[in-house]
């Protein structure tokens, strides 16, 4: 089984799981689920410089707008 090692959202382990695979997943304490958002932050804003288009642009930002968001709650 390949291991990812990614933030996960949108019910994807039950996605995974319906689509008949198997997925292990581990919930992180506060303080490093705070410190792979910042990863994840960093590299949405990267993948954001490098767009060429704009509804390329449009989509890293909405991801980023989604992490700045989950940072405030």
């Amino acid at each position: 089984m390949p291991v990812y090692n990614k933030l996960v959202r949108d019910n994807i382990p039950s996605i995974i799981e319906e689509n008949g695979q198997k997925c292990k997943v581990e919930k992180l304490k506060s303080v490093d689920f705070v410190k792979e958002l910042k990863n994840k932050f960093q590299e949405e804003l990267d993948e954001y410089l490098e767009t060429d288009s704009d509804n390329d642009a449009i989509e890293e930002l909405a991801d980023i707008l989604e992490i700045i968001h989950t940072l405030t709650i």
